[in-house]
């Protein structure tokens, strides 16, 4: 009996490392906006790394709105500041797809965390605060 109870404890320690990501996991976080109807540069992608920031920028029309890629060095705690403000629990939580992103062009908007696992992405309509994200959608849009 006594080794059952110690083998449902080690199984429970060793799952409850396993559900969802940590802070100290996350190697990227993306934020972007996309608008399906749209002319000039519709979407936009930045990409925050401890090693700066990449916003790459494209159009539909690719020959008049070719993709571009700007390269930023980090600013000081920038990369500590955005870990800091997700509630990866809250983050977990969420549908990978919230409300009707882009409908009746109304834009989409994401977050992607990406970890050494793998990552999740939660798509929502433009402008709009999903529960939880408040904090680092008040840091991403500045």
């Amino acid at each position: 009996m006594r080794l059952m109870i110690v083998l449902v404890v080690l199984f429970s320690v060793s799952c409850a490392g396993t559900s969802g990501i940590n802070k100290s996991e996350i190697i990227e976080i993306r934020w972007g906006t996309s608008f399906g109807m749209c002319r000039g540069y519709c979407y936009a992608e930045y990409q925050y790394t401890p090693e700066g920031t990449r916003l790459i920028r494209k159009g539909w029309d690719t020959a008049a709105y070719p993709k571009t890629l700007e390269v930023f060095s980090p600013k000081p705690g920038e990369w500590t500041e955005l870990k800091a403000s997700i509630d990866l629990a809250t983050f977990n939580a969420l549908p990978e797809r919230i409300g009707c992103p882009d409908c009746a062009d109304g834009g989409a908007e994401w977050i992607e965390i990406i970890t050494s696992e793998g990552g999740k992405k939660v798509t929502y309509e433009y402008g709009q605060v999903p529960t939880g994200l408040n904090a680092i959608l008040k840091l991403l849009r500045k």
